[in-house]
């Protein structure tokens, strides 16, 4: 043995470790970890913070050592949790490529049902679960937390992206392909917080406007926030509205009367 690492081992002996879990949604089994912390109690309940990547390709829950801010949280009392959602790598290209022209929205239903769970813990203060990313992970954090069923309580995203349409091309692209190749996909997965305003409705079913941070109606959606009608200004204020060109069939019929309304 040349080096054992015998005092390393030592100042970090008592620093919590890691437990790995699977969490199943729409079918699948999500990879796990969590991390409890020092001198948990199984009839104490915890706050809870969640911190994800989850970028096309990424792996955030592996089997190796690390020590970063989650094993700090988790000496102040906190349970760290960690999913690796839909997109992630180690799972096989159709786990990896589900997400593929639609980045943002099947992470966000991973994460949120991983939340829930979490939050079901006999452990667990369900009234106090945070959520946090970096960069991807800050995009995510924002998609997750403005969800309508987030379970969240408090959120911190880190130069998160906010909209596909502005972001670095090189990357974009290669995931999403270009807004005109890709509408649906850009105009869904931006993220909406605070911005779906008074609703619509027909036969019973709810439809939102959705407005930009200056106000002006971008879109009409439905309640799985896909795209019915489309509006466009000019540099004049003049206001146009279109139906979403992908449409077909009841929707393309339902798209008119809103686009009416």
């Amino acid at each position: 043995i040349i080096e054992d690492n015998s005092e390393l081992k030592a100042k970090f002996q008592n620093l919590p470790k890691r437990e790995f879990i699977t969490i199943t949604n729409d079918g699948l089994e999500l990879n796990g970890y969590i991390i409890k912390p020092q001198g948990f109690s199984s009839s104490t309940k915890y706050p809870v913070i969640m911190t994800l990547y989850n970028g096309p390709s990424s792996q955030s829950v592996l089997n190796r050592w690390s020590i970063d801010w989650e094993n700090y949280f988790a000496t102040q009392g906190y349970i760290i949790v960690c999913v690796d959602g839909r997109g992630t790598g180690g799972r096989g290209t159709d786990f990896k490529g589900v997400v593929y022209k639609r980045l943002g929205y099947y992470e966000t239903i991973d994460q949120i049902a991983a939340a829930k769970y979490i939050a079901s813990l006999p452990y667990v203060d369900e009234n106090k679960i945070g959520i946090y990313g970096w960069s991807y992970g800050g995009y995510e954090t924002l998609m997750a937390i403005s969800h309508e069923n987030a379970p969240y309580n408090a959120a911190v995203a880190i130069a998160p992206v906010s909209d596909w349409r502005f972001y670095d091309t090189a990357y974009t692209e290669r995931f999403m392909r270009t807004p005109q190749e890709n509408e649906d996909g850009y105009v869904i997965d931006y993220i909406y917080t605070n911005n779906v305003l008074e609703g619509l409705k027909y036969n019973n079913e709810e439809y939102y406007f959705v407005r930009d941070i200056t106000g002006s109606i971008e879109k009409i959606i439905d309640k799985n926030k896909t795209v019915m009608v489309v509006y466009s200004y000019t540099s004049y204020g003049e206001v146009t509205k279109n139906i979403n060109t992908s449409l077909t069939g009841t929707q393309r019929e339902i798209a008119q009367i809103l686009l009416n309304n």
